[in-house]
């Protein structure tokens, strides 16, 4: 499906004050990416780019970790950036606001890390390339997307939602520009007490941000809750599931391409 980036911007800015408190699955997703960087990235780092940092859950992790670094943050919504860069004490000069697509990016860095951001990627080929591009020799690119089974359930009752990848298309896609040390995936469920629950999640977290501008009457409404507690409920609660995918990369040197 085409990803419309004004839509995807809109809906994360509305949840700027809601994401912390429903980011349930991120919040796991983030612990399990700080491991990943203690597991294979040098204790010490100059420049990190973080891209998609969001509310800042994940920059004060890396900012902890990586103390004294120079720590640069992007993300598509400007009170996101603002509020992450005040939330750990960034300097605005080191806010990139925009598109990561298309966003000017200057200097180089020794990591790119991005929780939950790269499944909202138009391009990945190019983008990855670019990314690249911005790395020191040797430099290191951590990230989470989402798998294929990430919100099966409202995909199959709405008929909306992202287009994921596999761990072996992802792999295919960055092996031109990294070398991919480490991948995994696994399914992370989240249970609900009513099918409504889960729609709430969704818009207080913002990633309902590929969903249709149909809009949602009394009876759709029941009409949704009819069908999801048909399918899928499991001991009185209702199941969403997350599939997040992790990637350890490094930057291929030119000799080895």
């Amino acid at each position: 499906m085409l990803i419309d980036k004004a839509k995807i911007e809109r809906r994360f800015k509305r949840s700027v004050e809601s994401y912390d408190e429903n980011a349930y699955a991120q919040k796991v997703i983030i612990q399990r990416l700080i491991s990943l960087i203690n597991d294979y990235c040098p204790s010490s780092i100059e420049n990190i780019l973080e891209v998609g940092c969001g509310t800042g859950l994940f920059t004060e992790q890396l900012q902890e970790k990586f103390k004294g670094s120079h720590l640069f943050i992007n993300d598509l919504v400007d009170t996101m950036c603002s509020k992450t860069a005040s939330r750990c004490n960034l300097p605005i000069k080191h806010c990139i606001v925009g598109d990561i697509e298309q966003v000017e990016l200057e200097g180089k860095f020794d990591l790119i890390a991005s929780a939950s951001t790269f499944q909202w990627l138009a391009h990945p080929q190019e983008t990855f390339a670019r990314l690249s591009a911005q790395l020191n020799e040797g430099g290191w690119m951590i990230f989470s997307t989402f798998g294929e089974d990430t919100f099966k359930e409202l995909r199959s009752i709405t008929g909306n939602g992202l287009s994921y990848h596999s761990v072996a298309k992802t792999t295919n896609i960055i092996s031109s520009y990294f070398k991919v040390l480490y991948a995994e995936e696994y399914h992370h469920i989240l249970e609900f007490e009513t099918p409504l629950d889960i729609l709430k999640h969704v818009k207080s977290t913002g990633v309902n941000a590929s969903g249709s501008q149909e809009k949602w009457t009394r009876g759709k409404l029941n009409e949704f809750a009819e069908k999801y507690a048909k399918y899928f409920s499991a001991n009185g609660r209702f199941t969403l599931t997350y599939q997040p995918q992790y990637f350890v990369c490094q930057k291929r040197s030119v000799t080895t391409l």
